[in-house]
């Protein structure tokens, strides 16, 4: 790996070392030297295990905040963001797909600027024609990580989630995934931008929630739900043979955490005979790029009443669900 000893932070040099190829496994103890963040300990050794750091090349550091531009194992090249404390130990890190020319953003929504807020609505209404402002002005209350890209002055992206713990008499407490609106430019489509948002916003949630057992993402078309139904390596339910079982033959348990996870999205509540969350009696706009997808996942909203503002709501666990998730 490229030297790191002009990196300011011995924080960040810390890290960096334990993501190069061959290095020492890091250790919760030794993390704790120089983070006040015990939710980056599995992330950081994921990626030093499937996509060591080989090459860094280049870091900008600034006040609180260092990035750096790194070539991995795999082939890859990540842009990393460190947040440090005033007592010089990391409390955030990300890592995402570098983009050339884009420069993203992370963080909560309450400390966006105010006059980006308009410019966050600008690449709503350029990727939704008819799009409702309210509805993203609800997300930005809502929902607690904001990733933003921006190509120069130009914001050509954001992507919004949250986590929530939801207790259910069935279940005890839930550490529940909720993920947000997510925008890129139509200009900017099959840039790597929408990766590279989805990327930061995972490990924004990581580092503000921690470790989640249940995603609950809210679907407004069938061809971002085909999309998302691509990446199931890390699901441990629904399984590959029932894929929809959610819908086919929920459980009551099932139905009751489905329905908690659309309040905490400000949904009027869930809808087990179509499987969606109910909206709030307006659309969120219809998409100016649709791609077109099998009709196994447009036969999944036939009955999602769009009109009103309804989303499909898929639930995944992440973890080993407990046996009474799936008993009649």
């Amino acid at each position: 790996m490229a030297d790191v000893e002009g990196i300011e932070s011995e924080s960040v040099r810390f890290v960096l070392e334990h993501l190069a190829p061959g290095s020492q496994e890091l250790t919760l103890d030794a993390l704790r030297q120089h983070s006040n963040n015990d939710y980056l300990l599995q992330p950081i050794r994921q990626v030093a295990r499937g996509a060591a750091l080989v090459s860094i090349t280049s870091a900008v550091q600034r006040p609180g905040e260092v990035r750096v531009s790194a070539e991995h194992a795999d082939g890859t090249a990540r842009d990393w963001t460190f947040s440090v404390g005033g007592d010089g130990r990391i409390v955030a890190a990300s890592a995402g797909r570098h983009v050339d020319g884009v420069d993203f953003w992370s963080g909560p929504p309450a400390e966006l600027p105010t006059a980006d807020r308009d410019l966050l609505q600008q690449v709503f209404a350029a990727a939704y024609s008819s799009s409702v402002p309210e509805y993203l002005d609800r997300q930005l209350e809502t929902m607690t990580c904001l990733v933003v890209a921006r190509r120069g002055t130009a914001v050509v992206g954001f992507a919004l989630g949250g986590g929530t713990d939801i207790r259910t008499a069935a279940l005890g407490e839930v550490k529940v995934a909720l993920p947000g609106l997510t925008c890129v430019d139509p200009h900017e489509q099959r840039s790597g931008i929408g990766q590279g948002m989805g990327n930061r916003a995972t490990w924004l949630n990581l580092s503000m929630h921690g470790p989640r057992e249940v995603a609950a993402p809210r679907f407004a078309t069938p061809a971002s739900f085909a999309m998302a139904m691509k990446g199931q390596g890390q699901v441990r339910w629904p399984p590959p043979d029932d894929l929809y079982a959610q819908y086919d033959h929920p459980t009551a348990v099932q139905i009751e955490l489905a329905h908690e996870a659309a309040l905490a999205y400000g949904n009027q509540g869930y809808d087990p005979a179509t499987g969606a969350c109910i909206g709030l009696g307006r659309p969120i706009g219809v998409p100016n790029v649709e791609p077109e997808v099998p009709d196994e996942y447009h036969r999944r909203f036939e009955r999602i009443d769009r009109q009103r503002g309804d989303s499909l709501l898929y639930l995944r666990w992440l973890v080993d669900p407990p046996d009474v998730w799936s008993a009649a």
